[in-house]
């Protein structure tokens, strides 16, 4: 992945997209977990693309020092430059 947001728009790509952080930053689920004051096997659920509360998502991104942004799925005519530009 490189510099540019990349859209978790489904469960699964979320959940790779927090393992693939978490991995980054060397931190294991239990880290995580005991950090966001969850369980080891609900980062598993979270990693997996499982339904987990939002609240658990907001306490996992929290522990490793992320947030949600929302925006839009389509790209703007800078993203695509970017894109095109950084390949």
């Amino acid at each position: 992945m490189n510099n540019i947001f990349q859209a978790s728009l489904t469960a699964a790509d979320f959940g790779e997209a927090f393992r693939n952080e978490r991995r980054k930053l060397k931190k294991s689920q239990a880290w995580v977990a005991e950090q966001a004051g969850i369980r080891r096997e609900t980062v598993v659920q979270l990693e997996q693309g499982q339904n987990v509360g939002l609240h658990v998502i907001m306490r996992a991104l929290g522990a490793i020092g992320k947030g949600l942004m929302i925006a839009s799925d389509r790209p703007d005519y800078d993203m695509v430059r970017k894109m095109i530009r950084d390949e």
